[in-house]
């Protein structure tokens, strides 16, 4: 009766023999998995550090280097990269190297840096140490970072003699060469440097170390001879206190582990002592010690002369020779480290003693000159301001309708060094007034020739205007009082009823006119007796504004999502919006009517999303006419992207960044892979401008492309 009796199944020593295969496997792929998935997240990691360092490449051309942390990650913010930056890589942190003023991805052993992996040419410069200073990039820090680039040298004993001197920086007296060998270019076969020479027959010199030390912030000294030498290092000695009793270094306690950052004044009147200042915080404030003089007589800490009765060899200045400066003054320079500056004397024009010319003309140190002055004008058929070469585009002919490109314009650089300024300037304006609703187009230029430069950025000019009203626009909302709003914006900045959106049948201005009784349809216009209710409705407090926000329960309609604002169904590509007459609307889509919408918060919310979410600036490496084709008919439709965040994801289905028009009015930097030919576009996005924005009049900035060389 039973029918399973004499049906097989497997053995226990067949499922163990699968047991222990799965088990191998499992054991040889989950760790190759694993492998595969920390190199595409150190891949990643290296591709954020190369955008950082370009960014912060192409500042310091401009700004030089940050001074602290937070400064440089000021620079890194307005360049997008916000937050918290954070490796994707496990047991890996983004650190900042002042020094370089680059990221590096660091790969860390529990809270502890161990090496530099990424880029390539820091970490062989860092092979087998770290940075001596450097900060972790999701940290914070306004301590400024001494760059050292203003040097002195010091001569350290060898003996009685001296065979090498010291580098130490000027302004924040770290050491930063312990020891390099004297040359005998100087005057008289002295250290061209330091100043030391080998003290001639007789007249030998007995070092003595008792009275002055020289501290390197780090535990240790140095003794001072009176003729300036420096003798060998020694380790500090502290009193009860935690000072050296020699030179005055202050021991870091477990709460006050830092580096000091001395500062130096000399006592007023002087006598021969200088007051100290730690400026990391740490407490110590005008401390009080001997100067220590170096070969020039001079307080190697503070810069003070030597009083007239000090010890030591005399010094007798010997000056090179005299050299221009470049801007009316010449100078010259002893061994010793003091330097004389006088105006030059003429005759012709030029000077007598160092040649320098009074006037220029012409390309001089990368600007171009008439009559000695940066020239704001036209030479020789080229246009300049202040000195800098200026290419003006202007506008071009629609090539097609409905989505377009405006005629490409094409800016050559000069190929005749002789005009290539170290700044170039394009300038050209934008005009998109054949573009409607459910178009896509702007002007495309091409840039060819820039090679002799490094960087490319972008300035939108002529929205301080428009900014200003939004400010003010929004200062009223917050406020609440926005009786007179609309008349100061268009008295003040000229923003007016046309800059103003239509009233459209979306859902919910039909749902809104069917609480004032009114009877509307998604295909139908507001008449003139309708518009009159929805007037009456206003003057009476039941504003449109205050329905949306009470339907979606929001404080500002900017807290609105984005699908509220614009909504649109993938079923209408290629007819969009036209058709979209039906269940798929948002607040700036439906049938247009003859009238605007005079509410301060719904004029706010208009100019807001145009400016930052409509009209922007884009850079791409090839013709950016196949972008505008995939927008309006490809397969991946930019409006399709139905989030705020579309030009991100522009970005990466299209390898081109956009900027919104309010971003591009504070001066975007862009990354260009081939100076010597890429595009520049400007555009509106027609898709998401909807019938509320036809006949829109908002301001069509003009636009700087500055091209400028690092050097």
């Amino acid at each position: 009766m039973n029918k399973r009796r004499g049906k097989k199944g497997f053995t226990i020593a067949e499922l163990v023999v699968v047991i222990v295969v799965i088990a191998v496997l499992a054991a040889v792929l989950i760790p190759l998995f694993a492998n595969l998935v920390e190199r595409a997240r150190l891949s990643v990691d290296q591709q954020t550090v190369d955008g950082m360092n370009k960014v912060l490449m192409a500042d310091e051309t401009l700004s030089g280097k940050p001074k602290s942390l937070n400064a440089a990650k000021a620079v890194l913010e307005s360049n997008n990269y916000r937050g918290n930056i954070a490796p994707t890589a496990k047991d890996h942190e983004f650190y900042w190297i002042p020094a370089d003023n680059r990221v590096v991805l660091v790969k860390m052993n529990g809270d502890s840096p161990e090496s530099i992996v990424y880029p390539k040419n820091l970490a062989e410069k860092y092979a087998g140490t770290i940075p001596t200073e450097w900060y972790k990039l999701s940290e914070s820090s306004d301590v400024e970072t001494c760059l050292h680039e203003s040097k002195r040298y010091v001569a350290i004993a060898d003996g009685n003699t001296s065979t090498a001197h010291m580098e130490i920086c000027s302004e924040c007296n770290t050491v930063t060469i312990n020891s390099e060998a004297h040359d005998t270019i100087g005057t008289n076969g002295a250290c061209s440097k330091c100043g030391w020479k080998v003290p001639a027959d007789g007249d030998s010199h007995v070092h003595a170390y008792t009275t002055v030390f020289l501290s390197d912030c780090n535990g240790h000294h140095y003794g001072v001879c009176s003729c300036g030498v420096l003798g060998l290092s020694e380790n500090c000695t502290y009193d009860a206190n935690g000072v050296c009793e020699k030179c005055h270094y202050a021991k870091p306690t477990t709460s006050d582990d830092h580096e000091h950052k001395f500062t130096y004044t000399p006592t007023s009147p002087y006598d021969g002592t200088h007051k100290k200042t730690c400026t990391a915080g740490c407490g110590i404030s005008n401390a009080t010690e001997d100067c220590a003089y170096g070969l020039n007589k001079k307080c190697i800490y503070c810069g003070a002369d030597m009083p007239g009765q000090g010890g030591g060899e005399q010094h007798t200045h010997s000056y090179g020779e005299w050299t221009s400066n470049g801007d009316g003054t010449h100078s010259r320079s002893c061994p010793c480290g003091d330097k004389q500056t006088e105006d030059c004397k003429y005759e012709n024009n030029v000077c007598t003693v160092c040649g320098y010319s009074k006037v220029r003309n012409g390309l001089v140190d990368g600007i171009y000159y008439k009559d000695n002055e940066p020239l704001t004008g036209t030479d020789k058929g080229y246009t300049f301001r202040d000195g800098h070469l200026v290419l003006t585009g202007t506008k071009g002919t629609p090539t097609k309708s409905g989505s377009y490109m405006d005629q490409k314009l094409t800016f050559d650089i000069p190929t005749d060094e002789a005009f290539l300024t170290n700044k170039v300037i394009l300038i050209f304006d934008d005009c998109n007034e054949y573009l409607m609703p459910g178009a896509f187009g702007g002007n495309e230029l091409q840039i060819t020739n820039a090679s002799s430069y490094a960087t490319v950025s972008i300035k939108a000019e002529g929205l301080d205007n428009l900014k200003a009203a939004i400010n003010a626009l929004r200062d009223a909302v917050n406020s609440g009082d926005t009786s007179t709003i609309l008349e100061n914006i268009a008295t003040q900045y000229g923003i007016s009823e046309g800059c103003y959106p239509y009233i459209v049948a979306s859902d919910d201005f039909i749902a809104y006119m069917g609480t004032l009784g009114v009877t509307m349809t998604n295909s139908s216009k507001l008449t003139a007796a309708q518009y009159q209710t929805y007037l009456n409705a206003v003057a009476g407090g039941k504003t449109y504004v205050s329905y949306l926000k009470n339907k979606y329960s929001v404080s500002s309609l900017s807290n609105l999502s984005w699908a509220t604002r614009v909504n649109y169904k993938d079923s209408f590509v290629g007819s969009w919006p036209n058709t979209n007459t039906a269940g798929a609307h948002g607040l700036f889509d439906g049938t247009k009517s003859d009238y605007r919408i005079a509410e301060p918060e719904f004029v706010l919310l208009t100019l807001e999303h145009y400016y930052n979410k409509i009209a922007f600036v884009g850079v791409s490496d090839s013709d950016p006419s196949s972008v505008v084709g995939a927008a309006y008919n490809g397969a991946k439709q930019f409006y399709k992207y139905d989030t705020e965040a579309w030009m991100d994801g522009v970005a990466s289905e299209y390898g081109v960044k956009l900027y919104s028009l309010i971003q591009a009015s504070d001066g975007q930097f862009f990354n260009v892979s081939d100076m010597d030919q890429f595009f520049v576009f400007t555009a509106q996005h027609g898709f998401l401008m909807t019938n509320a924005f036809q006949n829109f009049e908002g301001s069509a900035p003009s636009f700087e492309i500055i091209l400028e060389k690092t050097n």
